[in-house]
């Protein structure tokens, strides 16, 4: 089978949650058959404009190649694919790769005017209606979605979930069962406008003097300049680090030496981040979102994390002065995050699930069998 592996995230950047999600995939890729990648290449031309030039003509020179299958991760991409099958490869199978159902809702979570979120909604509204309803399949990280476009109008049998997996070194962390002299909070992702910072900073600039506990914030991103100010303005420097990026292979260790994580996005998909956190055995700190189905299956309030009412510095500070004294709850939730981790973002639990779609794609492809699929041959 020969494969296109076609993605908007620079996978030559610095691990970080999308661009480890996409080195995911191609692990378990890997074995089903001979692959090349079509990305957007930013680091290497230092331009994200001269970058979308290449990465578009690259994409329609692939369809001169004989390739059977695409899987695609991106609105342009899979619409740029689905457009251009119509005039040059017909048989090729496109698979669209999201990480929520509709992208154009998660316009609302951004930092931007009302009318330039009205036209980015609009314009992600487009390129999802035709790139859904005309790609094979749409894959999506958990089943809970799948209601979600049957209702827009998919069939279910062109939806096919592959979860995300978090890698074993995250799970060989032990769980702590005391503290050091110092409780450390920490967070790890990037510093997106999603995000809630400013309260977090407010609420540990107003916890109990007598907590001897600091926050580690570890990412970079467009908040961390304004975030920075704020930790200044309110002389909490001794309280609040920033610890930049750190390299992928060193947050396992990382989170291993912390006490409790903290979860600030606003979006409704579970975020990489998180579901490390959960395999590293931390007890887990987030706001309760009706809308996300996702995080409310796996994840129950007192079980297996622990939601706040929202995101005001008058919740947050509730949490970390619980989490501070509740050794009793930080064991009941370390235990419980890593046991939802362990069945259900496995790495085993991705590759089996990737198994089931190539099994399908192959059975429509005159060049491949199912049986060969199976055997993890390729032609």
């Amino acid at each position: 089978m020969r494969i296109c592996f076609v993605t908007e995230i620079d996978i030559d950047r610095e691990a970080a949650g999308g661009v480890m999600t996409e080195r995911k995939m191609l692990d378990c890729l890997a074995e089903f058959g001979e692959m090349d990648i079509v990305y957007l290449e930013t680091r290497k031309l230092r331009s994200t404009w001269l970058a979308l030039v290449v990465f578009v003509l690259q994409t329609l020179r692939s369809f001169c190649k004989p390739y059977q299958v695409y899987f695609s991760r991106g609105l342009v991409s899979s619409f740029l694919l689905v457009f251009s099958r119509h005039f040059y490869g017909k048989q090729k199978k496109i698979i669209h790769r999201t990480v929520m159902p509709f992208v154009s809702l998660e316009v609302r979570h951004l930092r931007y005017g009302k009318l330039k979120r009205f036209v980015r909604s609009s314009i992600f509204s487009f390129l999802e209606k035709h790139v859904l309803f005309e790609a094979d399949v749409t894959v999506v990280p958990a089943k809970e979605y799948i209601d979600q476009l049957v209702d827009y109008g998919l069939k279910k049998e062109k939806i096919h979930v592959i979860p995300f997996y978090v890698e074993d070194e995250f799970f060989r962390q032990p769980i702590k069962k005391g503290t050091d002299s110092i409780f450390k909070f920490c967070y790890v992702s990037g510093f997106h406008s999603y995000h809630d910072f400013f309260p977090l900073v407010e609420a540990f600039d107003n916890v109990d003097k007598s907590m001897s506990a600091i926050l580690l914030l570890v990412g970079d991103g467009e908040l961390r300049p304004e975030t920075e100010k704020r930790v200044q303005k309110k002389h909490l420097e001794d309280k609040v680090k920033f610890v930049g990026k750190i390299p992928h292979s060193a947050i396992p260790s990382f989170l291993g030496g912390v006490d409790a994580f903290i979860s600030l996005a606003h979006t409704p998909a579970i975020s990489t981040s998180l579901l490390e956190a959960a395999a590293a055995g931390k007890p887990i700190i987030t706001a309760r979102k009706e809308s996300d189905e996702v995080l409310n299956h796996y994840f129950r309030n007192g079980k297996e994390i622990y939601m706040m009412e929202d995101f005001s510095p008058m919740e947050i500070q509730k949490a970390l002065t619980l989490i501070y004294t509740d050794a009793r709850l930080r064991g009941t939730l370390a235990a419980g995050a890593r046991n939802v981790a362990r069945l259900n973002f496995s790495r085993e639990n991705a590759v089996h699930q990737v198994h089931k779609l190539m099994e399908k794609v192959s059975s429509v492809l005159p060049s491949a069998t199912a049986s060969q699929i199976s055997s993890g041959e390729a032609n």
